[in-house]
């Protein structure tokens, strides 16, 4: 007589435990490393930004106003959304001439994955090329 070969219950239940333990270590670390992916959403679209506002601002001697003359308020992959001000009269500013200074802001889409990145709330990239952000560990978010 043949011995029949296969898997016992027990043996089937200590995979699906080890499976479990694996998958509960490996899905946040997998969540937060798509998160941290997703910056570079907002750095790419800063970065296009603030060049645009250098051709603007040698095409027409001062910077736009306008975040749609910079490509728009969306960035590429939609993860952040742009928000553009010309801030004479503020900090290094104080004495420029109107539309010789802008801050560009990322924030992240509304109701988008990137809502639940408490490390980077917000990037931020002004006329001199300084790079800031908010959050609980910025230094991770440049």
């Amino acid at each position: 007589m043949k011995q029949a070969r296969g898997f016992t219950l027990i043996e089937l239940l200590i995979a699906l435990v080890i499976i479990s333990i694996l998958a509960s270590i490996a899905l946040p670390a997998y969540q937060e490393s798509t998160i941290k992916a997703r910056r570079a959403d907002a750095r790419a679209a800063l970065s296009s930004a603030a060049a645009e506002q250098e051709k603007w601002f040698f095409q027409f001697n001062g910077y736009t106003d306008d975040i749609d003359d910079l490509g728009g308020a969306a960035s590429p992959e939609g993860f952040y959304t742009l928000t553009l001000s010309i801030n004479a009269g503020v900090g290094t500013c104080v004495n420029a001439a109107p539309f010789n200074c802008y801050t560009l802001t990322a924030t992240p889409t509304v109701g988008g994955p990137q809502e639940d990145d408490d490390d980077c709330t917000t990037l931020v990239v002004t006329h001199t090329g300084a790079r800031s952000a908010t959050g609980s560990n910025t230094e991770r978010c440049w």
